[in-house]
């Protein structure tokens, strides 16, 4: 027996994730379906939740301040551009 589920979601996030979906070949109730099994199989989310704070560029915190040290190193002449990229 097959029972129907309902989601309200804004249009942005929508269309986003069918584009992702379209490009991994799945569609937005093969994808709901698949979340929800994983999540049954693994008796919890099938995912870390966590909570990332952004900065005012998008960054992670964290992730900010690691482009700030390595700039700051290169201006200093204490790293070289691919320790940047690495970072």
């Amino acid at each position: 027996m097959r029972s129907t589920v309902q989601v309200r979601i804004d249009e942005e996030t929508r269309t986003k994730a069918e584009a992702l979906f379209d490009r991994m070949g799945l569609d937005i109730p093969t994808a709901i379906r698949m979340f929800l099994k994983q999540s049954v199989e693994s008796n919890g989310l099938p995912f870390q939740p966590r909570i990332v704070e952004k900065d005012i560029n998008g960054f992670s915190v964290y992730d900010a301040e690691r482009i700030k040290r390595a700039k700051k190193q290169l201006d200093e002449r204490q790293g070289n551009i691919h320790e940047l990229i690495e970072v």
